[in-house]
């Protein structure tokens, strides 16, 4: 091989070693350029995870921040609420429940807004408080105050009813003459003595504004007795999905429901007012059992069909679905929802009896079925409501040594007596066995008693205008029943 030849296999050689040193080169190269495209993907992805961290987690801070605050305002809602009803000390302590509340400007504020208000309270005599009772509520005035109706029915539901247009503006009236509602069990302080029995005394310490005044509220019945279908007054008592209670604005089984009864004025009216109730407080309501109780028929007569009036069977005939316990269920839910409202009940006899001195087997007989079929659905009770302004005394003491009845009532724990009286404006007994309560009928009759100047005392005076309260619906004159 000649030199010429050696020199050519040279030259192929570099090349080749030059020619592989490129690849190499634009390898490395073009490794380096993917490594660099790499990092910095890895870079703007790492840097937009941060950035999505660091967004997420402000977002965090600030849900964080609204919720803090969102629940501030809750808790300052729900003091205001305590305030409102004249509960100071409970709005105070839920406050400073809060572990920052002495370094929270908005917390400190309220503190010392509830604290201000509180010095303006005075403790309420609790022997000189005002009790105003209702009868039925007339809920429709084209049917209670219509001509078809016989003169005899028309004149007793006048008399003994109240509008709704009424009681809202009697609500409307106490409350701008400044009495705030109250229940008969904060008129009481109960104690035990050494044998372990209820001891009651005189509350000295219900506080309230100076320019307040407490006042109860009570309803004699709410039953929706067969024979005054079609009269126009309030039907079923009803619970809305967010129980909220309503009521039938008759007793058709079709009929539109609303704001037709005592509760739920009431319940509407308070609500929107808050101050004018003490701590929640709401009435009480008197149930009997004979007719049914809250609107449905729930007696046991309609099941075994024994002792049914003529009315009562004829209804009975007109439904041959009725299911006892359908009506059972139905009345207890509705009365579940009446006591969480803040309403009381109250033993208003089974039968409707008027149970007088020393009657001992009438007084066990009525009260002994109203437990059976009345108490299960509204719960116990310790409130007595007589029928018609009866009592089982006189203005004397009662006297469990000498009065059969009322040993018995009070040993089954009945501790308030509801009677009326239209003398005066209160009228209370109080003793440490029982507290005794004078009513004031605020019904068509007293009202009209006033208007017509019958009555030489107007009792209603200081509570609300007669005048503007008598709906000009009703048929006058209107007498007594």
């Amino acid at each position: 091989m000649g030199r010429a030849e050696e020199r050519a296999r040279r030259r192929r050689r570099e090349q080749k070693k030059r020619a592989r040193r490129k690849q190499i080169r634009r390898t490395l190269i073009i490794l380096l350029l993917i490594a660099a495209a790499t990092a910095i993907v890895i870079a703007m992805v790492q840097g937009r995870k941060k950035r999505q961290q660091e967004r997420l987690a402000k977002e965090a801070e600030i849900a964080a921040e609204e919720q803090a605050l969102a629940d501030k305002r809750a808790l300052i809602s729900a003091a205001d609420q305590l305030a409102a009803g004249y509960d100071y000390d409970g709005a105070i302590e839920l406050l400073q429940s809060q572990s920052d509340y002495d370094i929270d400007m908005d917390l400190t504020n309220a503190i010392a807004e509830y604290t201000a208000s509180r010095t303006n309270m005075e403790a309420k005599d609790t022997t000189s408080v005002s009790h105003l009772c209702f009868g039925s509520m007339i809920s429709d005035t084209s049917r209670a105050f219509s001509s078809v109706l016989s003169p005899e029915t028309l004149n007793s539901i006048n008399a003994t009813g109240t509008t709704v247009a009424e009681f809202n503006t009697i609500l409307q009236n106490m409350y701008d003459n400044g009495y705030v509602l109250v229940r008969m069990e904060d008129l009481i302080t109960v104690t035990e003595d050494e044998e372990g029995n209820r001891v009651l005394s005189k509350n000295t310490a219900l506080m309230m504004p100076l320019d307040k005044k407490p006042y109860v509220i009570s309803v004699n019945d709410w039953s929706c007795p067969i024979a005054q279908d079609g009269m126009g007054l309030t039907g079923r008592a009803v619970v809305d999905d967010d129980g909220t209670i309503r009521s039938a604005v008759s007793y058709d089984a079709d009929a539109e429901t609303g704001a037709y009864d005592f509760v739920s004025c009431l319940n509407a009216f308070m609500e929107e007012h808050p101050d004018g109730a003490y701590r929640g407080a709401r009435g009480t309501l008197g149930i009997s059992g004979s007719e049914g109780v809250l609107g449905y028929r729930t007696a046991s007569a309609y099941e075994t069909g024994e002792g049914l009036t003529s009315t009562q069977q004829s209804w009975l005939d007109a439904h041959p679905d009725y299911d006892r316990n359908e009506e059972i269920a139905a009345a207890t839910a509705a009365a579940s929802a009446i006591r969480e409202s803040g309403w009381t009940f109250a033993y208003r006899s089974y039968n409707n009896a008027s149970i007088g001195y020393n009657d001992i087997e009438t007084a066990r007989e009525d009260f002994a079925l109203w437990q059976s079929e009345v108490e299960p659905i509204v719960g116990e009770v310790n409130t007595m409501i007589f029928v018609d302004g009866s009592d089982i005394g006189d203005w004397h003491l009662y006297d469990k040594e000498e009065d059969e009845v009322f040993a018995y009532y009070k040993d089954a724990g009945i501790d308030f007596y509801l009677t009326v009286d239209v003398s005066s404006e209160y009228w209370i007994q109080l003793t440490d066995d029982y507290l005794r309560m004078g009513r004031i009928p605020c019904n068509g009759y007293q009202m009209w008693n006033v208007i017509s100047g019958d009555s030489d005392y107007n009792v209603f005076e200081n509570f609300f205008d007669v005048t503007s309260v008598f709906d000009s619906e009703r048929r006058t004159p209107i007498n007594a029943v």
